[in-house]
């Protein structure tokens, strides 16, 4: 088994988390302009094209076919307070397998007003007489896997120093496994040194992972011993999502109006706004004459 030998670290640079370090500032009242962000995402965001599955188009665009939703469990986490983050999911996911995006170009998400959250995990919108519900974690995830992506080619050479380093401890089979793939490590960017029979150190690691650097490293290193025949490219994407997950907003976790806003701009700019990285769902609707027939306006 893979254990791990955990010693203060002091990492020499660290990045701000919008949504980590909440603003303790008053909501704004609702008959004052909003002047961080526009009403209407779209005007704060670069247009990119979009590139979903086939599937996922036809799932979002048709809302009345039922969706087979008996592979996702119904579990509840206890919230302890109105900021209590559900990390549950990480759990879930890390195990999961990366669904690849096509190269399908469709047209952009509608034009969405953000009118509330609801259940402190979902973002209520509406455009072109449609209601649309956002899962605000899935969301978040679905634009930093794609952040992180751009990263990882546009800082592959940048690393993070730890004063004070790591150290994994490994069975004797497992020392033998990290020492045959160590190049794998290395183009991830983490540099895997022997210290001593079976333990190794990690004195830096690459700069698109974040937080929870420890655990994500260790996880990694699982992956390979799990499955040395893993190509570079799954492991790559396998790391960049759970990274992604981890830095992600929560379930269970309140957003102010400019919190939900910035969720909705930040989605403008990913090439797949429909799924997570894992293929979860992001965005549902429901039209207005769906809701009319519910209260039988009309027949």
């Amino acid at each position: 088994m893979l254990t791990n030998s955990r010693e203060e670290k002091i990492p020499v640079q660290t990045k701000e988390n919008t949504f980590n370090q909440r603003s303790k500032t008053k909501r704004i009242k609702s008959d004052l302009p909003d002047l961080s962000y526009s009403s209407h995402p779209r005007d704060n965001r670069n247009k990119f094209g979009d590139k979903p599955t086939k599937k996922e188009i036809e799932n979002f665009m048709n809302f009345s076919r039922k969706e087979d939703n008996s592979g996702y469990d119904d579990h509840t986490e206890k919230v302890v307070s109105n900021v209590v983050k559900d990390d549950s999911h990480f759990n879930e996911i890390k195990d999961a397998k990366i669904v690849q995006d096509d190269d399908t170009k469709v047209r952009t998400l509608p034009d969405l007003k953000v009118l509330a959250q609801i259940f402190k995990t979902y973002i209520l919108s509406e455009a072109d007489n449609k209601l649309f519900l956002i899962d605000q974690h899935a969301a978040a995830e679905r634009y930093n896997y794609e952040k992180l992506q751009r990263e990882f080619i546009e800082r592959k050479n940048y690393k993070k120093q730890m004063l004070i380093p790591l150290m994994f401890d490994f069975s004797v089979d497992e020392a033998a496994e990290v020492r045959n793939n160590l190049e794998k490590f290395e183009e991830l960017g983490i540099i895997f040194e022997e210290f001593g029979d079976n333990s190794y150190v990690v004195r830096e690691f690459p700069g698109w992972i974040e937080e929870d650097e420890e655990q994500m490293i260790k996880i990694i290193a699982e992956k390979v011993l799990r499955n040395n025949n893993i190509t570079f490219n799954e492991l790559r994407n396998d790391a960049i999502a759970m990274a992604s997950c981890k830095m992600s907003i929560k379930a269970n976790q309140v957003l102010t109006d400019v919190e939900m806003n910035k969720v909705i701009s930040d989605l403008y700019e990913c090439k797949n706004p429909f799924t997570c990285p894992h293929g979860r769902p992001i965005i549902t609707k429901m039209e207005k004459k769906d809701l009319e027939k519910m209260f039988k306006r009309i027949v």
